[in-house]
């Protein structure tokens, strides 16, 4: 990603669709908005599935909830 995009953006260049291929090669079109929600939403993803991967060796998986973590006393 490139710093301070996010802040560049503008409701028409969040509508805007833009063309891009699947992994599978399939082609497909989203606004830069739906791209932003899909790195989020992806993100998640990969977050629980670490977490699961604790889980099946045995070992709790450290906190990964964001007012958890921001209440601890270590947080900056």
């Amino acid at each position: 990603m490139v710093p301070g995009l996010g802040r560049q953006q503008t409701p028409d260049s969040l509508n805007e669709r833009l063309a891009f291929q699947f992994v599978t090669g399939q082609p497909g079109t989203m606004t830069r908005g739906e791209m932003f929600l899909h790195i989020v939403n992806h993100k998640t993803y990969h977050r629980g599935w670490v977490s699961q991967m604790f889980f099946e060796v045995d070992v709790a998986p450290p906190e990964t909830d964001l007012c958890v973590f921001l209440c601890e006393p270590t947080a900056p």
